[in-house]
């Protein structure tokens, strides 16, 4: 078996050794780097190079591989046997989306990732604000824009609202998808341009933009971005299950002072959730020994074990339903002021946003991102704050958008370049 998962693969050896398979039934699992795992998961589908008998693959790998005629692709469909076998009800059904395409299912999930809101309670409680009545994004600002502060006196905010990257498209995702926006729809036609998009990429245009801008941009994962939420930059920030996890480890200073909540819906009764990462166990074609592949990734994957020791070592929530329950989920997290993370996770879990399995989909990401950086250096040269020309503005970038990627999947021959293009 082969991952990318640094903190997983000495997790699985540990219960491997345990159940004595190692011996038996020579059992390996090596850590292969995620870029070096996707060359050779490519060269083995294409060139017939070696590959392990179990693949766990991210999204970003895996979608890559189906970019040809379905035949071709390199998994194993798992579609039936997971129908058969009453899985598609026990595994939360969202989890499923990243790893189907065209009506097959290549991978078993490993994961959900849904997304809550991070924030510096000392900070909103000492302000006298109450979350529980901040249930939509609206709210949120008005409740807290106060926070917005510029203490040295130079003219520029030194303390911001809310974290939002304006040249990384991940974060923009994860709002565009718990807004009912897409970069694919349903039929993975391409839709950057589609009506929804654009009244939220305005919005988000609005929120980091003019004078009562409310969001600040940090680095996602460097030692600088986390010192500067450390030192109260931004006083909330986006966190699927592992990135909350990472908190613990890189802010140890804020133990205590943080604590987590649903996300701010973008209308009344919207969705207080979204998605961010996922990961599959995928099963290559060649190999001759399916049925004990199966088998032991079944056992692994599917095992309360498994579901509680990801939990506690590396924050990850398990897609399987029937472990929910178990009491690991309400422990009280000292580092979130004693809050029951795990609990406060599994409350949205069933609610993230279906995810697209396109190939295209690292590309149309990207150019989300390009998208948005275009729109907040438009509004900021023309001084546009109204949000009508917001969104006349977003409504350009996004065209362009569209058109960059329909440019790109009209050079593959086997999967159809459909979607809109923005009338000349």
């Amino acid at each position: 078996m082969w991952t990318f998962v640094q903190t997983r693969a000495p997790m699985y050896r540990d219960i491997v050794e345990e159940w004595g398979l190692a011996g038996e039934e020579k059992m390996r699992i090596d850590l292969v780097e995620h870029g070096a795992l996707g060359r050779r998961i490519l060269a083995g589908f294409m060139a017939g190079t070696p590959l392990a008998d179990i693949l766990e693959v991210e999204r970003s790998l895996a979608a890559p591989t189906w970019r040809g005629p379905i035949e071709a692709v390199g998994f194993v469909d798992l579609k039936e046997r997971l129908r058969e076998e009453g899985l598609l009800e026990k595994i939360n059904r969202p989890s499923f989306s990243p790893w189907t395409n065209r009506g097959h299912i290549f991978g078993l999930p490993a994961d959900v990732h849904p997304v809550l809101l991070c924030y510096r309670a000392d900070v909103f409680e000492a302000a006298g604000i109450d979350v529980s009545e901040l249930d939509t994004w609206e709210k949120y600002f008005e409740a807290t824009r106060g926070l917005v502060q510029d203490f040295n006196g130079d003219g520029q905010p030194d303390q911001y609202v809310l974290e939002l990257q304006e040249t990384t498209g991940e974060p923009i995702t994860v709002l565009l998808l718990q807004g009912g926006g897409q970069l694919f729809n349903e039929r993975e036609e391409a839709v950057l341009n589609m009506d929804r998009n654009i009244e939220l990429l305005a919005r988000m245009a609005d929120w980091a933009n003019g004078e009562d801008r409310v969001t600040g941009d940090l680095d996602l994962f460097s030692g600088a971005g986390h010192r500067l939420r450390g030192e109260g930059y931004v006083l909330s920030w986006m966190v699927p299950d592992w990135r909350a996890y990472h908190m613990s480890l890189y802010l140890g200073g804020l133990e205590g002072k943080l604590k987590l909540m649903p996300l701010p819906a973008w209308e009344e009764g919207g969705r207080r959730t979204s998605c961010w990462g996922g990961t599959m166990l995928g099963f290559p074609k060649e190999k001759d020994n399916f049925e004990k592949n199966w088998e032991f990734a079944k056992r692994l994957y599917l095992s309360r074990e498994l579901a509680v020791r990801s939990w506690k070592e590396t924050g990850v929530l398990t897609p399987v339903k029937a472990f929910w329950d178990d009491p690991v989920f309400s422990e009280p997290n000292p580092f979130y002021s004693g809050q029951p993370t795990g609990r406060l996770f599994i409350e949205q879990a069933e609610d993230v946003p279906v995810r697209s399995s396109s190939p295209y989909r690292n590309l149309a990401v990207q150019e989300l991102a390009n998208a948005f950086n275009s729109l907040l250096g438009e509004a900021r040269r023309k001084g546009l704050e109204d949000p009508s020309a917001l969104e006349a503005a977003a409504r350009q970038v996004l065209d362009q958008a569209q058109k960059n990627i329909l440019r790109q999947m009209e050079r593959n021959q086997f999967i159809e370049a459909t979607g809109t293009l923005p009338e000349s």
